[in-house]
């Protein structure tokens, strides 16, 4: 059991030392216990931000479940939703946005559940309709800066879902400049792409094979 948070392309993990390997994190750039005070996280935060060379720090605790509940206090934290979505020929729901293929998804709103929110924004985003919700994939978490500075957490639930092939219509004022239906494989190679949406997505491919 760990946390991987992104910070860019980097990797903030927390794990209990003893469940460290090198087959499951071949690069370890600093393995250190996690700090007992907020600025020593959020220097090690700031040291990811601003390495242009993608590193995977490792900090360490008895429970990696008390030390993310301890790492939200650092953050604001957003919970989000979004979705593979596949039509029949087996191609990926893809989007593009701000320079990033990506996938959709957004906000949760208040009082609202993971699933309606993820088929909410799909639909708000790409146009999609008769989308079927599958199961649960997984999550993900990164940070992220607003304009102003101030840090976010980002929690976002993943669902696979399918629906048929149409045409679809990228949501402008989202700054979606693309949707369209790709190979799932070229989407998985294609460039550039957030670490995140690669992880989501062949923890999804694995599974499913």
């Amino acid at each position: 059991m760990y946390y991987k948070i992104y910070i860019h392309e980097s990797q903030l993990i927390l794990i209990r030392k003893e469940d460290i390997s090198s087959a499951l994190f071949p690069v370890q750039d600093l393995v250190a216990p996690f700090p007992s005070k907020k600025k020593f996280i959020l220097n090690y935060v700031d040291n990811l931000e601003k390495n242009p060379i993608p590193q995977v720090y490792l900090l360490t605790g008895e429970d990696p479940d008390v030390l993310f509940q301890y790492l939200q206090t650092c953050f604001e934290l957003i919970e989000a939703a979004g979705g593979l979505v596949f039509n029949e020929n087996d191609e990926i729901l893809a989007i593009f946005r701000k320079g990033f293929w990506d996938l959709p998804k957004g906000k949760i709103d208040p009082g609202e559940d993971a699933e309606s929110a993820a088929i909410r924004e799909i639909e708000e985003e790409t146009g999609a309709k008769q989308l079927e919700l599958i199961n649960f994939t997984g999550k993900t978490f990164h940070v992220y800066r607003l304009n102003n500075g101030k840090r976010i957490l980002k929690q976002t639930w993943w669902f696979y879902l399918t629906t048929q092939n149409q045409l679809l219509t990228p949501q402008t004022e989202e700054d979606i400049e693309k949707a369209g239906w790709m190979d799932f494989n070229a989407f998985l190679l294609a460039e550039p792409a957030y670490g995140n949406i690669r992880e989501i997505c062949s923890k999804f491919k694995e599974n499913r094979n």
